[in-house]
């Protein structure tokens, strides 16, 4: 029987996730940035067919995202149900300051 995995990441410590548990062994997503601007923690678990599981973190640091991507991100997402996951990373987008000059 095949494994199954689970993607997320943390969020002011809460485990997120942006794939539920399937097949599916690879995945991605656009990451709100959190309270370290820069850097979030992801998480992975597997599954295999008697349901016994690992899991584990991994830091990723994040590149920020211009206003165009990001605009079409959040069109993609407000056209799709809005989950508390979703409504958590837009909102976390949306209050991303640049205060680079």
């Amino acid at each position: 029987s095949p494994l199954e995995y689970p993607f997320g990441y943390i969020s002011f410590g809460n485990s997120l996730l942006f794939q539920v548990k399937s097949e599916v062994a690879v995945s991605s997503s656009n990451l709100p940035s959190g309270l370290d601007r820069h850097f979030t923690n992801t998480t992975m678990e597997v599954f295999d067919a008697f349901s016994a599981s690992t899991y584990r973190t991994l830091g990723v640091f994040l590149q920020p995202t211009d206003a165009s991507t990001t605009a079409r991100y959040v069109e993609s997402v407000v056209s799709s149900s809005m989950s508390s996951t979703t409504i958590n990373m837009v909102t976390s987008i949306l209050n991303a300051v640049n205060c680079s000059g």
